[in-house]
């Protein structure tokens, strides 16, 4: 909880359609927030250009949820790591 008695386990963080510092997105997933990236757009393109490999690398960086165009990608690039 916080000082204002807010449960930040409760909070989603939208962090826009950037890559952030993974310190920041370390800072988060201390208080409990879960973190979206906006990949909508370019961040989207620069995945399809690279084989969509992209998608687990930010997730190893801190992001829980992607605001995509593209969700069979994102999943597909989840499922070949599985494998």
């Amino acid at each position: 909880m916080s000082p204002y008695n807010i449960d930040y386990k409760k909070i989603s963080a939208y962090t826009g359609d950037e890559i952030l510092n993974k310190t920041f997105y370390d800072q988060l997933h201390r208080l409990g927030i879960v973190i979206t990236l906006g990949t909508i757009g370019n961040l989207d393109v620069q995945a399809e250009n690279y084989g969509d490999c992209l998608y687990p690398e930010w997730k190893s960086i801190g992001i829980d949820r992607f605001a995509t165009d593209r969700p069979f990608h994102v999943w597909k690039s989840f499922q070949a790591m599985k494998k």
